[in-house]
């Protein structure tokens, strides 16, 4: 979703930046906005100038040390930009002048209601949320942005809104046996049934009313378990989580634990125990039908440090202590850093299905992956069963990709994220267009790939496989040679 707009009529006095806050929609000026300038840099700190727009919505700012910036700006009533690669980019030139700058700003949406039982009596202290799908990690999850509680009538009227599409979902927590079941608009509790609401800029999608019904609620119980010694485990903290985030549960002082106001569905029960300094975890995937569970056994066991290296060739990189990795599952994450020799170790690491990240210093890409003797296939880990030390191998021979992209005008596109992507999965690279529509992906593996530019992708979508499925036949086909550098111009998709 692209938050801001930014339109030059280029260039300030030298290293003056100057310019017009104005409403997105009305086009009028937005007076007492605060604008920043923050640089674009990678290592050092960035430069970042503050200003606030006067009565007619201008601002200045004097003394810019030339070089790259992302403009944000917040005002009361408007959409919060964010300094992410929706967010605009200037270019200050010390041999050029920035004449004008006018930024966009969006207002902001309203979502409101009343939420009452099934006797058509309101409910108040109601929890009722907006969820959006998000992606992190290039995994699409179910995310709850903002909490409203309704007032003595059962009104709610949820307010700040980044203008797009939400659900809505209403929750009351009652008694220890009855109560109400979480609840999407337009009253049903499954989100693929529910009904995504569309929320304008600086508009109110008024009368969104969910009717909550009583449910006998049920509970989950069981028992704690050493996984070592076989022994009852006591002062653990035991949660129930579903699918699209709702979970309940707290710490459990005996080796017995019970978690009550439970709807029937699928849960993943998570117990956690920490003690001296470590973690020993349990995770279990149940049922809960129609009456209570019962005789549920979590067995905890501890997490395990795998330690690896990272060498490029035989030798260890330059820059090796700046090498950053990251494994990942659904519900935990847990990093390493490399110190100068090249090593690293993932501590305290509990069995799962992860993903492996990382950050590198310029000039390198991961060659290849094995755990143990095993080469891996892509940047899929499994550590359910025995864990093994990683090895992962680095090349200085990667080829290079700039270009422009347009829209099917012809005109450049400011913002679009381009994706460079092949199997195995971990062969993804992207970039951020700037204001002139350019581009340039760096340090690229050799290979076959496909090309793609998205204007106004969600943050993080086009790392996910199923997002770009849909688009597979608008690719651009990229063949990437050791060492070399291509030119390629790309039509953005999306919009």
């Amino acid at each position: 979703m692209i938050r801001c707009l930014l339109l030059l009529t280029v260039a300030a006095h030298a290293e003056t930046v100057q310019g017009v806050a104005v409403n997105s929609v009305t086009g009028k000026p937005v007076a007492g906005a605060t604008v920043q300038l923050i640089g674009i840099v990678e290592e050092a700190e960035p430069d970042i100038y503050r200003g606030r727009s006067d009565g007619a919505g201008r601002f200045r700012f004097e003394g810019v040390v030339p070089g790259h910036y992302r403009a944000i700006a917040d005002a009361p009533g408007f959409t919060r930009m964010g300094f992410n690669n929706h967010s605009p980019t200037i270019t200050v030139d010390a041999t050029a002048t920035v004449r004008e700058m006018k930024i966009s700003l969006i207002p902001a949406s309203v979502i409101s209601g009343r939420v009452v039982d099934q006797d058509g009596d309101p409910l108040p202290y109601v929890s009722v949320e907006t969820l959006q799908y998000t992606y992190q990690g290039g995994k699409k999850a179910l995310r709850s942005l903002h909490n409203m509680r309704t007032d003595d009538r059962g009104e709610y009227r949820i307010y700040g809104l980044t203008p797009g599409r939400y659900y809505v979902r209403a929750m009351l927590r009652a008694g220890q046996n009855t109560g109400y079941s979480p609840t999407f608009y337009p009253g049903v509790h499954d989100v693929a049934q529910a009904s995504l609401l569309e929320a304008a800029p600086g508009g109110e999608t008024r009368s969104i009313d969910i009717m909550l019904r009583a449910d006998s609620f049920h509970s989950i119980s069981g028992k704690v378990v050493d996984g070592q010694t076989g022994q009852p485990v006591a002062n653990v903290y035991v949660t129930a989580g579903t699918s699209d985030g709702f979970a309940n549960g707290g710490p459990q002082i005996s080796d017995a634990f019970t978690i009550h106001n439970l709807v029937p569905g699928k849960y993943v029960l998570l117990a956690q125990q920490f003690s001296g300094g470590g973690s020993k975890t349990a995770r279990q995937t149940v049922e809960l039908g129609s009456a209570d569970l019962t005789g549920v056994l979590l067995t905890l066991s501890a997490g395990v440090d795998i330690p690896g290296t990272v060498r490029a060739g035989s030798d260890v990189p330059d820059g090796a202590d700046k090498i950053q990795f990251a494994l990942y599952s659904d519900d935990n994450t847990v990093n390493a850093l490399a110190n100068t020799k090249g090593g690293f170790v993932f501590q305290n690491v509990r069995p799962d299905h992860y993903r492996l990240s990382w950050l590198l210093p310029k000039g390198f890409y991961v060659k290849s992956i094995k755990m143990g003797d095993k080469l891996l296939a892509d940047d899929r880990i499994d550590l359910t069963g025995a864990a093994a030390p990683l090895a992962i191998q680095l090349a200085g021979d990667g080829g290079r990709v700039q270009g422009v992209v347009r829209n099917p005008a012809g005109e450049p596109v400011a913002g679009a994220v381009v994706t460079l992507t092949a199997d195995p999965s971990y062969d993804f690279w992207s970039a951020t267009s700037d204001e002139k529509g350019q581009f340039e992906i760096r340090d690229i593996a050799p290979g076959d790939y496909r090309l793609l530019a998205f204007d106004g992708a969600p943050e993080g979508a086009p790392q996910d496989p199923d997002f770009r499925k849909p688009y597979a036949d608008k690719a651009t086909q990229v063949q990437v040679l050791p060492s070399t550098q291509q030119k390629i111009d790309v039509v953005a998709v999306g919009r």
